[in-house]
């Protein structure tokens, strides 16, 4: 018969020795090591192509707001641009404007354009080219806006909006104002 030999199998702790590990575990160690530099590297590498591309978006974003807001500006000034002629060059800059406020929308943009707010409103929102010289801030409106505010869909602001402000009007001095033009 043969006799049972009964292999006992003792598992306990081996040191690493000081320094370097032994060939097969420093060369799995080093290609860990370089793999993880080379994610690290990869990993900025995005970061800046992403805050790049970021910026560049923001450009555009600001320079076509300003581009439709000088845009619609123009229409509005236009006596042709509400005739109804449809082939005419006015209604072909309205259909552009039209194209530039869809794509600006659909990209997430938001242009603020705080005409005729009042300026407590919106004051931490725009720069002021022009204030009259009394007046709380509370009977200030915006007047005119030079330059609009654009936003991007996650709330940052990219370009607060630059207005002109003037002294709020009571409802009797518009009207006033109106018939003495016409008088």
């Amino acid at each position: 018969m043969a006799a049972s030999v009964s292999t006992r199998i003792t598992e306990r702790p081996r040191s690493v020795p000081d320094g370097s590990p032994p060939l097969p575990q420093r060369l799995v160690h080093q290609l860990l090591a370089d793999a993880e530099r080379d994610r690290g590297d990869l990993r900025e590498q995005a970061r800046a192509r992403a805050v790049e591309e970021r910026e560049r978006y923001a450009r555009l974003a600001a320079d076509i707001a300003s581009a439709l807001h000088e845009l619609r500006g123009f229409l509005a000034a236009t006596p042709s641009a509400h005739a109804p002629d449809l082939d005419g060059p006015d209604q072909v800059l309205a259909a552009v404007a039209r194209r530039f406020a869809s794509a600006l929308t659909q990209a997430g943009v938001h242009l603020d354009d705080p005409l005729g707010r009042t300026y407590a409103e919106v004051a931490p929102y725009v720069d002021v080219g022009h204030a009259p010289a009394a007046g709380a801030a509370s009977e200030l409106v915006i007047g005119r806006t030079v330059r609009p505010g654009v936003r991007l869909h996650d709330g940052t602001w990219i370009r607060r909006a630059q207005v002109l402000l003037e002294p709020r009007k009571e409802p009797g001095e518009q009207s006033r104002t109106k018939g003495e033009e016409r008088a």
